[in-house]
């Protein structure tokens, strides 16, 4: 699926979610949400790193519902979540309804690198 991979970052697997490709087109979104989702949950306990681009996510009530759905859904399959490319307003808001329930599972970065260096330090 567009907008999902792997990447290796100092010898780790990492999974890049990248909004980019959905060009903020609300369907496409709801598809990247949901393929993330399915794959996360096939992988072991406490095992994902998810590398996430929220550069052009567009937030509206239905996509951050949704994105609240699926990560209470994989919550028990994460071990780290960094997110990088939010806006300022976003980040507040982010750091409100997600990071403060997920319990230092997920972090927001201004910086693509400092997000990989959070996520491959044990």
């Amino acid at each position: 699926m567009e907008g999902l991979s792997k990447i290796t970052y100092k010898g780790k697997q990492i999974y890049f979610v990248d909004y980019a490709p959905t060009g903020g087109v609300k369907e496409k979104t709801i598809q990247l949400i949901k393929t993330w989702e399915e794959e996360f949950r096939k992988q072991p306990p406490k095992s994902v790193l998810a590398l996430i681009n929220t550069a052009d996510l567009r937030f509206d009530a239905e996509i951050t519902n949704l994105l609240k759905k699926a990560s209470n859904n994989v919550k028990g399959n994460l071990k780290k979540n960094a997110f990088f490319g939010l806006r300022t307003i976003h980040q507040a808001l982010f750091n409100i309804g997600f990071a403060l329930s997920f319990n230092n599972v997920f972090k927001v970065f201004k910086m693509e690198l400092e997000a990989k260096e959070w996520l491959v330090k044990d």
